[in-house]
């Protein structure tokens, strides 16, 4: 016979029951309450991921890169020196002879714009850093490796010799018969310890290096050699490139340098007369004009030689690190103006035009002063053009305003102010002219159009471009009358 169940046992298995059942519906409540709350968690970083992952995820880096070298050239030239197809062949150049790779983290492109932004704009290496994102000990790695990757392109960016031929024509240099160009000296600022400040500071004060430049007439430098003292004189660092055998200045026989007064007239070397007018701005019309043989050479020389101070004008323009010290060390500082006059040279033979002609386009090669502009036209404005043969009738001068457009020509009326045989020639800017022929001598064709809103007289170039410009706006009309017409039928 089964015992009794006594009433405290029932009550206490039923309450057992409720806890379970309570416990069970709790924990299925909760679970629920936690998926759900996870998927909208999952749901509200979807939302997001998908309107923002793709910036996210690009290293700002990469970013700063694709604004610096993808978007514009103007970008480009303003802080690399270089447009970006020149950028591009530099770093294949880079890659391919000088030896320079993709790291894990810097990419070859973002390695040669940090050094290019140092010689650009001399900024040091903690402010190069906060540009690009990088650490200074980063910034300084690559510095000094793309430095020497610049320096083995040494012999692939010193354009070859061209001695003047006898059947050149230029007015320039028709005189000098196998001159192989201009050769000149120049300080740069460098720093150096104290105790070697006495032997770096020049005549004026600076503590700079003196360093011989060669440079052909596209302002390409054919040699240079830094590292000598500001205080050592022309001539001796002139004789100490000629006694280097293996990167020295060898001139080969028959051919001549043109130099200046600081340097001996000797084989190979020619220099202007002593104590006879030299520069540029000594000379003039009238009186201004040579007297004799030996100002006349003087004047021819000068007008030869004045493309080599151009080209430190436009050199030290590009590169801001030619134009006060910097705080590597002085082999480096050595190394790096080795390195602005190999990219110059390269941006001379890749780009198709230089923006620094246009700065540079105010001083004409012959003396005379142009405003710098398009196409190098302006207001009529006399031209001191200092000319030794007779003049008769009218002359076309080339326009050097810009020197990536040979094909522009100044026309110039002469005519003669006073009586008698005291009469001065002068020049008056006419008509900037396009020439139908490579003959200077032919008679061009006039192209004129007057601008009513300030009176110039535009060349063919310009027409030609607001032709373009109207044909093409032109055929923007057509094309939107065409789709209005498409949308009405269909």
């Amino acid at each position: 016979m089964a015992r009794p169940i006594s009433l405290s046992t029932v009550v206490y298995h039923m309450l057992e029951d409720i806890m379970n059942l309570f416990h069970l519906q709790s924990m299925i409540i909760l679970y629920f309450y936690l998926k759900r709350r996870r998927h909208l968690q999952r749901r509200a970083r979807e939302r997001l991921i998908r309107h923002y992952s793709i910036l996210d995820r690009i290293p700002p880096q990469v970013r700063h890169m694709n604004r610096l070298v993808s978007v514009s050239d103007i970008d480009c030239l303003s802080n690399l020196r270089m447009d970006r197809n020149t950028f591009g062949r530099l770093c294949i150049l880079l890659k391919d002879v000088g030896g320079l790779q993709n790291e894990r983290f810097v990419l070859l492109e973002e390695q040669v714009a940090i050094f290019l932004g140092i010689l650009a704009h001399h900024k040091k290496n903690r402010v190069v850093g906060f540009n690009f994102l990088r650490s200074g000990e980063t910034v300084s790695h690559y510095v000094h490796l793309v430095l020497r990757a610049i320096l083995k392109l040494h012999p692939l960016l010193l354009p070859k010799l061209d001695p003047v031929a006898n059947e050149c024509t230029d007015t320039r240099w028709k005189h000098f018969k196998g001159c192989i160009r201009d050769l000149d000296g120049t300080y740069i600022n460098v720093l150096v310890r104290n105790i070697d400040k006495p032997r770096y500071r020049t005549r004026k004060g600076q503590i700079s290096t003196n360093t011989l430049v060669a440079c052909d007439r596209n302002m390409r430098f054919l040699y240079f050699l830094p590292g000598w003292e500001g205080s050592a004189g022309d001539s001796r660092v002139l004789r100490d490139a000629v006694s280097r055998e293996e990167d020295g200045l060898h001139v080969p026989r028959g051919n001549y340098f043109l130099c200046d007064n600081g340097y001996a007239n000797s084989e190979g070397f020619l220099t202007p007369y002593k104590g006879v007018r030299y520069h540029l701005k000594e000379w003039g019309v009238g009186a201004q004009r040579p007297q004799n043989a030996h100002e006349l050479f003087n004047l021819r020389h000068t007008k030869a030689r004045n493309i080599i101070e151009r080209a430190f004008d436009v050199l030290k323009m590009r590169w801001g690190v030619l134009r006060s010290a910097t705080f590597y060390p002085i082999r480096i500082q050595i190394r790096m103006i080795m390195a602005c006059f190999l990219l110059h040279n390269f941006i001379r033979m890749e780009m198709p035009i230089d923006p620094l002609d246009r700065v540079m386009s105010s001083k004409t090669d012959d003396g005379e002063f142009i405003p710098a502009c398009a196409c190098g036209r302006g207001k009529m404005r006399l031209l001191c053009a200092g000319k030794d043969a007779t003049h008769s009738g009218r002359y076309f001068y080339k326009c050097s305003a810009n020197a990536k457009h040979a094909n522009f020509f100044l026309w110039c009326d002469e005519y003669h102010s006073g009586k008698g045989s005291g009469r001065i020639p002068t020049f008056v800017l006419n008509q900037c002219y396009r020439p139908t022929n490579n003959d200077e001598s032919d008679v061009l064709a006039k192209k004129k159009m007057s601008s009513p809103s300030h009176g110039c007289r535009l060349c063919g170039r310009c027409q030609s471009e607001i032709r373009m410009n109207f044909i093409l706006v032109l055929m923007g009309l057509v094309l939107l009358l065409l789709g209005v017409v498409l949308g009405k039928l269909f």
